[in-house]
């Protein structure tokens, strides 16, 4: 049975989660579904910054954007991605703000992103758990460790955190239905 048919992975700030990614690409394979990777650039970089009067915004944006794009690609490259062809956006603004719209403009099944900070999780990482409509995956950091799947309801079969966040332990061996 394929889970999940839309999957979108969402790119780390500082573009190093080759393992996630890897995990993101295998997920797909082992369903079937469509991959998005998706990285967001929330401000130009410094460098970039004192050249605005040599060039417009919007060109620099432009810019920043296709060297994302490359970056991507390459990343993509050295993780090869045999029966899956990941669609690849680079969008600019607010992370939380635009992985939100992302997920609201199109059918997603699943959101995966690796949390962005070893231990405790980032303020975007808490944003998103509290306001994604759909499942949402964190993975630690070095991708060998999941930590915890996000659903909006209880799916099935696994153990609830005694807190009342609405997190589900992964139970190794088990069935877990989402949907």
């Amino acid at each position: 049975m394929n889970r999940f048919s839309n999957i979108l992975y969402v790119l780390s700030s500082d573009l190093c989660d080759i393992k996630e990614l890897g995990r993101a690409i295998t997920l797909a394979q082992e369903n079937h579904a469509s991959l998005t990777v998706l990285d967001i650039v929330e401000s130009l970089p410094p460098s970039a910054r004192m050249m605005i009067t040599a060039a417009t915004p919007d060109d620099l944006k432009k810019t920043t954007i296709n060297g994302r794009l490359e970056r991507v690609q390459t990343i993509l490259g050295i993780v090869g991605q045999e029966g899956v062809d990941p669609e690849v956006k680079v969008l600019f603004g607010n992370r939380a703000r635009e992985i939100m719209s992302e997920v609201d403009e199109n059918r997603y099944d699943l959101v995966l992103k690796s949390s962005e900070k070893a231990g405790l999780f980032r303020n975007i990482d808490k944003h998103l758990m509290r306001k994604c409509s759909i499942p949402l995956w964190l993975m630690e950091s070095g991708g060998e460790m999941i930590s915890d799947l996000q659903v909006p309801a209880f799916p099935g079969p696994a153990e609830r955190d005694n807190s009342s966040s609405g997190k589900l332990k992964i139970i190794p061996g088990s069935e877990s239905s989402v949907g």
